[in-house]
């Protein structure tokens, strides 16, 4: 419930969230965490989740872009690259998955 007692359907809150989606999927939080401040390269961030398939990194990618939480980068001259740095959006969600982060390790060292 609202503040004005007016009932919202939880899939309102999820469809106008888009912090849900990240925190539903741990490899979204990972690359943004892994991208940081800095522009990475496709290739460092496919050996950071080694345990994952480029399919699956690429889709992650894809969604982050499509979120606005992600630039894509694409230099087609030789050699071919593709980088990826944080928008603003990214830049500001930053400090909040870092701290989630840095809880769940104290979390687990208790």
């Amino acid at each position: 419930m609202l503040l004005d007692d007016t009932v919202v359907a939880p899939d309102q809150v999820f469809k106008e969230n888009l912090i849900f989606p990240i925190l539903s999927t741990p490899w979204k939080i990972y690359l943004l965490l892994t991208i940081g401040t800095e522009t990475v390269r496709f290739g460092t961030l496919r050996k950071a989740l080694m345990s994952v398939s480029r399919v699956s990194v690429t889709k992650y990618l894809m969604e982050l872009e499509k979120d606005g939480f992600l630039y894509r980068i694409e230099y087609p001259a030789p050699p071919l690259r593709t980088e990826y740095k944080l928008t603003p959006a990214g830049l500001r969600i930053l400090p909040i998955l870092q701290a989630l982060t840095a809880q769940g390790n104290n979390l687990s060292d208790s």
